[in-house]
């Protein structure tokens, strides 16, 4: 368990707090003395302590496969990621920019009809070029609000993008805008 000094209260009290595993839930164990009522900057009081809000914490996807062993291929051959670390229930992580996702097995692989993960890169263009060069085919949509060109990208207010599945048919985006 990592330890780590929580930020001052207002009322100058600190906490230690544990940090428990992959799940990112953090929980206060120790000097616990929590104001009457919580700070806005400091999170929120539960049974748990004081907690900070979700938005202090990285977010990654988690994008579900039927067949572990075909999808690592498409996710490390064809879009080149690299393992960072293989989950002992079975899943993979891979680190992608500041983030990470986690490519699990799941029987409803496949089923979502929404954009599961989404990269936002510098030059559109350039990626799906690369892309369409190792295989990878961009889908067409012509739906009120989202219609591609010829090669699957479509203009979107200040985002650019393009879609694509993996093998599973997990819906994927490429696209550049605002990072923020």
């Amino acid at each position: 368990m990592e330890k780590r000094p929580f930020p001052t209260s207002r009322k100058g009290t600190l906490s230690m707090i544990n940090r428990h595993g992959a799940d990112g839930l953090t929980r206060c164990t120790e000097n616990v003395q929590p104001p009457s009522a919580p700070p806005a900057d400091i999170g929120v009081q539960s049974t748990w302590g004081v907690i900070g809000m979700l938005n202090d914490y990285p977010v990654y996807a988690t994008i579900a496969t039927g067949d572990l062993a075909r999808a690592r291929s498409f996710y490390e051959q064809t879009l080149g990621f690299t393992v960072e670390m293989e989950d002992p229930t079975g899943g993979v992580f891979y680190r992608s920019g500041a983030t990470r996702f986690l490519l699990y097995e799941s029987q409803f692989a496949g089923t979502a009809q929404q954009t599961v993960a989404t990269w936002v890169v510098d030059d559109a263009d350039a990626m799906i070029d690369e892309l369409v060069g190792k295989g990878v085919t961009f889908e067409q949509y012509d739906l009120p609000g989202l219609k591609t060109d010829e090669r699957g990208m479509a203009e979107l207010g200040p985002f650019r993008g393009a879609w694509f599945k993996d093998p599973d048919g997990n819906i994927l985006n490429v696209g550049t805008g605002p990072a923020a």
